[in-house]
């Protein structure tokens, strides 16, 4: 009865049950994207209208200005992006359903992030016109990368919360099948039990199959269009994810019947 009892575990979340938490966990990576576009959108525009009203000041008499304006923005601008990424850190840090080491990789990349844009506010206060230009185009650029690797790392976290959904489910075939290997040395007909597995087997073999899909949607952002594509395709493979393993714990609830039946 050990493994019946293992397996009610599983049966305790009902499929509707299943299917809120797999939306809601959706929902968290959708909303933790349209923080980053509209804070990105917010961000642009602000570097835009600043960098405008510094070139006019830039091609004035009155330079000393400019250059003392021009630092305090690089200034803000990088505490702004610092204060975003410790707020990524933290989102990332509460995530379930991720392995630690996964966890510690994502973090020790952003620390190293914030690491770098620390380093270049220091070289601020002392820094040249022409090393004022360079910083910003620098700054500009750190923050085009970031965007695709930030939306990469949602991918990720996305993808990992399935798998171990689908893991769950693969160590419960481990167990179902040390159990009908015991049934056979009792010499008992597993035959029914072995076809279920099978069905159940198959239905998990094939949500991997699409979370791998997810994988390689993940790594293949490139640029922003892609990403901006990416929630709709993940979604969808989402879907067909979740459609498969409600049809495994279909599967599931016969062989917990037939196991019962077996005593």
């Amino acid at each position: 009865m050990g493994a019946i009892v293992a397996l009610s575990c599983v049966n305790a979340k009902g499929i509707r049950e299943k299917d809120k938490e797999i939306k809601q966990r959706y929902k968290q990576a959708k909303e933790q994207y349209l923080r980053e576009v509209n804070f990105y959108k917010s961000f642009r525009q602000q570097f835009i209208s600043a960098r405008e009203k510094y070139r006019k000041l830039r091609n004035s008499e009155n330079k000393s200005i400019y250059q003392k304006r021009a630092k305090l923005f690089l200034e803000k601008i990088i505490d702004v992006l610092i204060k975003r990424l410790e707020a990524l850190k933290r989102w990332i840090s509460n995530r379930r359903g991720i392995s630690d080491t996964e966890r510690q990789n994502i973090i020790a990349e952003i620390e190293q992030d914030i690491n770098w844009l620390s380093s270049k506010k220091s070289e601020i206060p002392n820094a040249s016109p022409e090393e004022i230009k360079t910083t910003a185009k620098q700054i500009r650029e750190y923050w085009k990368n970031h965007r695709i690797r930030m939306k990469r790392i949602i991918c990720k976290i996305w993808r990992a919360r399935l798998s171990w959904t689908i893991e769950r489910f693969e160590n419960v075939s481990e167990r179902i099948s040390d159990k009908i290997e015991k049934l056979k040395e009792e010499g008992k007909d597993t035959s029914k039990l072995e076809e279920y597995l099978n069905e159940f087997n198959k239905k998990i073999e094939l949500a991997k199959e699409k979370c791998e899909e997810i994988k390689e949607k993940c790594e293949g952002i490139s640029n922003l269009k892609e990403a901006n594509q990416f929630f709709s395709q993940v979604h969808q493979f989402a879907k067909q994810v979740n459609s498969f393993l409600k049809q495994a714990h279909k599967k599931l609830i016969e062989i917990v019947k037939e196991l019962k039946n077996m005593g």
